[in-house]
């Protein structure tokens, strides 16, 4: 009866590779390993063989500033002055972004110029420090996209935007 609940809510993933040891034995595992530690017999790499075992995740391309502003000037702008009915050309427009280092200052010339051209007020803002309302994770965002992901079973990237 003590999974009942975990079962209940979906909490334990049915597909898991590791099983979950009562504590008595967790602690005894614990004990071994210490004990191996004290006495030297527990065999390990020196430290750059154990940390390059830790480098497996491919390089990353880094998001450069510039590349934030040519995103803004060639798509969010363009989309939003689309997209939007022409009753809101003259209201003002906030589009706030997060706090990342990558992004452009809020008062950029070009985008400033570009926001502002046709009578559009569109203007940037950057995140408050702390702020709730663009924290997604406590909305239960990713909660939702991963159970919609679990129903699917995607094997592809492309399946898994499709999906969610």
């Amino acid at each position: 009866m003590e999974n009942v609940e975990g079962n209940l809510l979906n909490l334990e993933k049915r597909d898991s590779k590791y099983k979950e040891l009562p504590k008595e034995q967790r602690q005894g595992i614990l004990e071994k390993l210490l004990q191996q530690i004290k006495e030297n017999k527990l065999n390990h790499g020196a430290p750059n063989e154990v940390f390059s075992a830790f480098q497996i995740t491919k390089n990353r391309i880094s998001v450069r500033a510039v590349h934030c502003k040519n995103m803004i000037i060639d798509n969010v702008i363009l989309a939003i002055k689309s997209k939007f009915p022409p009753a809101y050309k003259k209201k003002t427009i906030y589009v706030q972004q997060d706090n990342a280092k990558p992004h452009f200052s809020d008062n950029d010339a070009d985008i400033v110029a570009l926001a502002s051209a046709d009578d559009w007020n569109i203007k940037f803002k950057a995140q408050p420090a702390n702020s709730f309302y663009l924290n997604v994770l406590d909305l239960g965002f990713f909660n939702s996209i991963q159970s919609l992901q679990y129903e699917a079973s995607p094997h592809t990237i492309d399946e898994l935007i499709n999906c969610v």
